[in-house]
């Protein structure tokens, strides 16, 4: 498959939820504009070059306010201070001091520290409109050569035959093959057994989690038989436990579709997808109310992060079919209709990166570059790129992340695997890195499997064992 792998499943559970999208689109500078429901919470501190929702004004490439006294910056963050304005502004206005990323985190832990300030993701759209195709900032995108930049990596402690993984601030959580749930809690040396593996077969399809809780779901067992793009067979059922340990939940179960996990809202309902397309809140009560405002999206594409939805839509033009990426906010407000894109979408806190390809015969080659949108400008660029293809893929707050190799090429049998480094791209300012790891060959069977502020965790083979390489600095 020609895509942006997304962290493994069950390869018929992907073929069936995730399915490749792959129709041609082109590339504008521009997006469709709307308040959105997030609040100036959420914008304060964004990135910006144009404008920003929630009653803020960018000033000096951040979503604030100005100021005369530190008692009106209160109400958008409590660590939040007037400060003088600095070139070109000379604007006093509201921030938060900082002397490295870890005084961010009171604000928002996507937020890190640039010149004594903190500096949160890109905002998102805002009802001032996009910036013009002029205004829109730049770095160096095509063919480049990456530098080197060296890491290190350790083992997870009790993490093997690990089938879906997900961290955060508080440590990192996986499911194994058994259907076991599994934490290591930082700064613990060894992992605690959350759930143990239940007595039914089945098939797991995805993990995720909040402040407190994980949540995952599962679907039965498939048969027996060849490899098919068939959903798994129902029901399918919505557990949660506590980080901390204690009884596994069952919130919800379908005896129709099986589920998907999307996401919590910032109002900590929990969201899922269901093979028939629908996007559903489960209730307090146990049930699945659907999304009005979110469409059926029988392609698999929904994408959910920090409570913003986006998904793929189709749309006729010039006698062909069209992709075109969309954006809500659950249940608030009409849809947003943002870019049309080619291929498979990956979506970050304010940003959204998809990857034209092109595929050559005579080289046997599948390239493929990522394209970036500022959701918050409605600008898109290019990324630069090795001229290979684009594998399992992370974003944060500074870096997109993903593993290079040629997607149409493979190992001999009995041969090693071929290599599949780890690149990098820095969101502000384009340094382009390839990340070098002494002891460890990230391969075309590896997977990026989930990330903090800090780590990436690596699904290694054989074995699926985890492990934890740190982000370089």
């Amino acid at each position: 498959m020609h895509e942006i792998r997304l962290p493994d499943a069950p390869l018929r559970a992907l073929l069936a939820l995730l399915a490749p999208l792959t129709l041609a689109g082109a590339i504008a500078c521009g997006a469709a504009s709307t308040d959105t429901a997030l609040g100036s919470e959420t914008h304060f501190l964004a990135r910006c070059t144009a404008a920003c929702g929630g009653g803020l004004e960018c000033i000096e490439g951040v979503c604030t306010r100005p100021c005369s006294a530190d008692t009106e910056c209160t109400a958008l963050s409590t660590a939040a201070t007037c400060s003088a304005g600095g070139s070109p502004s000379n604007t006093a206005h509201c921030g938060i001091s900082c002397s490295g990323d870890g005084d961010c985190l009171v604000h928002d832990d996507a937020s890190s520290c640039e010149a004594a300030s903190c500096v949160g993701s890109p905002a998102l759209l805002s009802s001032a409109g996009p910036a013009s195709a002029a205004s829109c900032p730049t770095f160096a995108g095509g063919v480049q050569q990456p530098s080197e930049v060296q890491t290190s990596f350790d083992p997870v402690p009790g993490a093997t035959s690990v089938e879906w993984a997900y961290a955060d601030a508080s440590g990192v959580y996986w499911i194994d093959s058994n259907g076991g749930v599994f934490g290591l809690r930082k700064g613990a040396t060894s992992a605690t057994t959350l759930r143990p593996a239940p007595n039914d077969p089945g098939t797991r399809l995805g993990l995720m989690g909040d402040a407190d809780r994980l949540y995952w779901t599962e679907a039965g067992a498939y048969p027996p038989g060849p490899l098919e793009p068939s959903p798994p067979p129902p029901p399918g059922r919505l557990f949660t436990v506590s980080k901390q340990g204690g009884a596994a939940e069952l919130l919800v179960e379908s005896p129709s579709v099986a589920l998907r996990p999307l996401g919590v809202g910032p109002a900590g309902g929990v969201f899922v997808a269901t093979t028939d397309g629908e996007m559903n809140e489960v209730t307090a009560s146990g049930a699945l109310e659907r999304v009005a405002n979110v469409p059926s999206d029988e392609g698999g594409s929904l994408q959910m992060v920090d409570g913003q939805v986006h998904w793929l839509a189709y749309e006729p033009q010039n006698d062909q079919t069209i992709s075109v990426l969309f954006t809500a906010i659950p249940g608030a407000g009409d849809p947003v209709r943002l870019q049309q894109i080619e291929g498979r979408f990956l979506a970050g806190r304010g940003v959204v990166f998809w990857a034209p390809e092109e595929y050559r015969s005579e080289q046997q080659l599948l390239v493929q570059h990522y394209m970036m949108l500022n959701e918050n400008t409605g600008c898109a660029q290019p990324l630069p790129s090795v001229e290979l293809s684009i594998g399992q893929s992370l974003v944060d707050s500074r870096h997109i992340y993903w593993q290079s190799f040629n997607a149409v090429g493979s190992s001999s049998p009995g041969q090693p695997d071929d290599l599949a480094p780890i690149l990098r791209v820095d969101l502000r300012t384009g340094r382009f890195e390839r990340m070098t790891i002494p002891g460890l060959d990230v391969t075309v069977t590896s997977d990026l499997a989930a990330q903090d502020a800090e780590t990436i965790y690596v699904r290694q083979s054989p074995g699926q064992a985890l492990l934890a390489v740190r982000k370089p600095e």
